[in-house]
């Protein structure tokens, strides 16, 4: 007698290797079939359709694939409305022309889609649109969505390159290896403050704005918006091994989206760093540098990642200027630009 796990992993290896048939042994096959597609919804992507016979040993799946070309590492996974939203964000920072997302059909992942769209196609010039096809098999479905960039994957092939570029040559001037990744996390801070100006300006060109919320903007033509601040600052810190991820949401009292990042140690300690902010008025300030969700959320609404909850206990600065004054004669030594210490 086969155990009803065994079964279940069964058919989910036959369906990830696009095998036509596969023999399902015990007295609820259908049963059996539905669950692992609403376990693993992402499966339904590649699903034309299935049908049950009898045969030797159980009862025979019958299966006929479509997207074969697509690796499930491909697809995301979502539980929730607003994990579909985070991964809408992270989808479009990286210019993905195609995301399939698989996720429970209790979850209405169409209308977020749509949300996302009204509330942040201003916030991201780049985007021009976004088309949707959904799939769904019992309590499974899966979404894909396709998406239209300003753009072209050659310009922002070249513009990617030309990032990269700047970001290792920065890395030999703003950093050493020796350094903790809170003080790295800090000098990045103190350059991208001091040397990218605020693009305060509402630009008439469609491709002027695309680059003001990219890291290009920020790192090439040393002007953008917050967006643009936010890229650059992960681009920096990614280059380090320093965990950073980009946030989107609002100023409470504001419509219009707003970007800044969190900065992750040990793997757990997680908080809130805003460049933006602290450049404004054209002087740089430490005022939004290692915060916690709960000082943030004072003036800011964003969706929250069950992943990253920013309640470190840390003086995260106090850590990076303590490791700056006695290590500041061996890092000019190095190459460091004293201008980005402090």
């Amino acid at each position: 007698m086969f155990s009803d796990l065994a079964q279940k992993e069964k058919i989910k290896e036959a369906i990830l290797s696009f095998r036509p048939t596969v023999t399902i042994s015990g007295s609820m096959p259908q049963a059996l079939f539905a669950e692992v597609l609403e376990e693993n919804p992402a499966l339904v992507f590649y699903l034309a359709g299935y049908s049950l016979r009898s045969g030797f040993g159980g009862v025979v799946a019958e299966i006929r694939y479509q997207n074969t070309e697509v690796p499930v590492s491909a697809i995301a996974s979502a539980k929730s409305g607003d994990d579909v939203e985070n991964i809408l964000h992270d989808a479009v920072r990286d210019f993905e022309s195609v995301k399939v997302i698989g996720l429970p059909k209790g979850v209405n992942g169409a209308a977020k889609v749509s949300e996302f769209v009204t509330l942040y196609h201003g916030f991201y010039s780049n985007l021009v649109n976004c088309s949707l096809k959904g799939m769904s098999i019992g309590n499974a479905q899966c979404l894909c969505v396709t998406f239209l960039y300003r753009i072209g994957r050659v310009k922002l092939g070249m513009m990617a390159s030309a990032v990269e570029r700047k970001v290792r040559e920065l890395c030999g001037v703003l950093f050493t290896p020796s350094m903790l990744p809170q003080t790295k996390a800090y000098i990045a801070h103190n350059f991208l403050a001091r040397t990218v100006v605020y693009h305060k300006e509402e630009e008439p060109n469609p491709l002027e704005r695309s680059y003001m919320q990219s890291a290009y903007g920020a790192l090439i033509n040393g002007k953008c918006v917050c967006q643009g601040y936010a890229e650059a600052y992960k681009r920096l810190l990614d280059a380090q091994g320093v965990c950073c991820e980009v946030l989107c949401g609002k100023i409470r009292g504001h419509a219009e989206g707003h970007a800044w990042n969190v900065v992750g140690f040990n793997g757990k300690d997680f908080y809130h760093v805003d460049v933006t902010w602290d450049c404004a008025g054209g002087r740089k300030t430490n005022d939004y540098y290692g915060k916690s969700d709960a000082q943030m959320s004072a003036d800011r609404l964003w969706t929250r990642r069950a992943d990253i909850v920013c309640a470190g206990t840390e003086n995260i600065l106090l850590t990076a200027k303590q490791q700056i004054a006695r290590e500041r004669t061996a890092y000019l030594a190095a190459g460091v630009d004293r201008r980005y210490l402090d």
